[in-house]
């Protein structure tokens, strides 16, 4: 008999602490009515940036999910190509690569129908030098030497809320890489090479 009024007053007690704990109870993320609420999008993305101090076009992808309207996490990709080309005849010179990693991406004011959000991104990528030959009605490209870096990239981008699915978003972000690591026939590759801004715009379809 006494086990069971102690087994009583000890699963109460244990009942109004947890009761008492979920009244009190804070999360870093939650929305008004304490739930939290989830999203996501992914993207397409194309842009303008400079390798080695040549032009060079960009395109990327970005998959994110996105905590109460307010924080992305998730992964992104881009690629470039660049035109080195020497005008030395028959062959053309360039760098190609890409890199991708993970994404943070805060959100201010989604809401609105203009705000602004600041992607972060963190990984690593891989590049090439390659040439090109031209012979009678055919190509054929060469790898002449490739390396791995490490790079950081943030960005701002002014977003553009459209449809309830669809966002557009002009921005910005600087491309901060360890040495690419690679070489060239005709002149050194800088180890700040890649460092330089990207001007691009975004489209990004989902649940926001």
């Amino acid at each position: 008999m006494k086990t069971n009024k102690l087994l009583i007053i000890v699963a109460a007690m244990i009942f109004g602490m947890g009761a008492y704990a979920q009244d009190d109870f804070e999360t870093v993320v939650k929305s008004g009515n304490g739930e939290v609420e989830h999203g996501g999008y992914g993207a397409v993305r194309i842009g303008y940036t400079q390798i080695d101090g040549l032009s060079a076009l960009t395109s990327g992808v970005r998959g994110v999910w996105i905590i109460n309207h307010k924080f992305a996490l998730g992964g992104g990709a881009s690629g470039f190509i660049n035109d080195l080309s020497p005008n030395n005849g028959s062959n053309e010179y360039f760098i190609g690569g890409g890199y991708g990693g993970f994404v943070f991406e805060p959100i201010l004011f989604p809401n609105k129908a203009f705000h602004v959000t600041f992607p972060i991104l963190i990984g690593g990528g891989m590049s090439a030098t390659m040439r090109r030959y031209h012979g009678d009605n055919y190509h054929d490209d060469n790898i002449y030497d490739y390396g791995g870096y490490f790079v950081f990239e943030p960005a701002v981008e002014l977003e553009m809320n459209m449809v309830k699915f669809f966002r557009m978003a002009a921005g910005v972000s600087y491309r901060l890489t360890s040495n690419p690591g690679i070489s060239y026939p005709y002149r050194e590759i800088s180890s700040t090479a890649f460092n330089y801004f990207n001007f691009y715009l975004i489209f990004k379809f989902g649940k926001f």
